[in-house]
């Protein structure tokens, strides 16, 4: 089993959605993150070598000087800067080890992941680790007859900032403080049960019958924002049920542009639910996925 995924290991995250759902997200464990984390520095690595093998080669055999050394350097200083911040914009919060085990980067307020909250947290992770690994490593080229207190004191720093996932609740590294956001365990994302079938008042049939949603209106949102619809209409144990309905309906009614006038909140949220799993079912069928409503439509 993915531990990931392992319910009975969980610890929860709560936070509230932009449509005001209250939902509890499981926070990725400490130990699959740093497993993700060694994937991707072994991806990074390789990639840095890939990239000063072939500048060795163009270069005749020889890396130091010239134009071909010069890209080499440049080449892995953007790699080891940017591959976290590429893959984490590209991708919605997960890197290529995070995607492999299952963990995603989110808001910890529940909102859209930033640019800005992505640059932070992969910045510091200079500070974190990279810088005090150098010092201790490569200390003849960065402080030339460094002293052993320096790399002791520099092996010590990267001890307590590693160790900071250990010293919260939420399991947050320093980047994450920083930045306000939080990796959590992702399940494998499928397109929730079918609810549109539930059994609902005989009048409530045919108002969701005659509700019709443009194609513009049903592409504000993903499958995940399915999800959380489904957990609406369920009326799951952690919602206020009718109150939940109405709130929920209210905040899509307006995200959309819904003109329609006055609906029975159950009754649009069923009829919205019904054609907003139709329409991401078809596109699944031509290979388009859309997990949630951050991703490009």
């Amino acid at each position: 089993m993915n531990p990931a995924t392992d319910i009975s290991a969980r610890v929860l995250h709560e936070l509230v959605t932009p449509e005001g759902v209250p939902l509890e997200v499981p926070l990725a464990p400490r130990a699959t993150r740093a497993t993700a984390f060694i994937l991707d520095f072994l991806i990074l690595t390789v990639a840095v070598i890939v990239v000063s093998v072939c500048a060795i080669l163009a270069g005749g055999g020889q890396l130091a000087g010239g134009y071909f050394g010069a890209f080499a350097v440049l080449s892995g200083f953007f790699i080891r800067n940017f591959y976290f911040v590429f893959f984490e914009l590209r991708w919605q919060g997960r890197t290529p080890g995070k995607r492999l085990l299952g963990l995603r980067v989110i808001d910890r307020g529940g909102g859209p992941l930033t640019a800005q909250a992505v640059f932070a947290r992969n910045l510091v992770r200079d500070v974190e680790l990279f810088l005090p690994l150098m010092v201790i490593f490569a200390q003849a080229d960065i402080w030339p007859g460094a002293p052993a207190w320096a790399r002791i004191l520099c092996a010590l720093w990267a001890l307590i900032l590693l160790c900071m996932p250990l010293l919260n609740r939420d399991r947050m590294r320093v980047g994450d403080l920083v930045a306000g956001t939080v990796v959590i365990a992702v399940p494998a994302v499928g397109l929730a049960l079918d609810v549109a079938e539930r059994p609902t008042p005989s009048w409530s049939r045919a108002v969701v019958s005659a509700i019709a949603f443009t194609d513009q209106q049903l592409a504000a949102y993903g499958i995940y924002e399915l999800q959380i619809l489904e957990e609406v209409l369920r009326g799951g144990d952690r919602l206020d049920g009718r109150p939940a309905m109405e709130q929920v309906a209210t905040r899509i009614q307006r995200k959309i542009g819904w003109t329609g006038g006055w609906i029975d909140p159950e009754a649009f949220l069923a009829a919205y639910y019904a054609q907003l799993r139709g329409r991401l079912e078809k596109d699944m069928l031509f290979g388009k996925r859309r997990e949630d409503k951050y991703a490009p439509r």
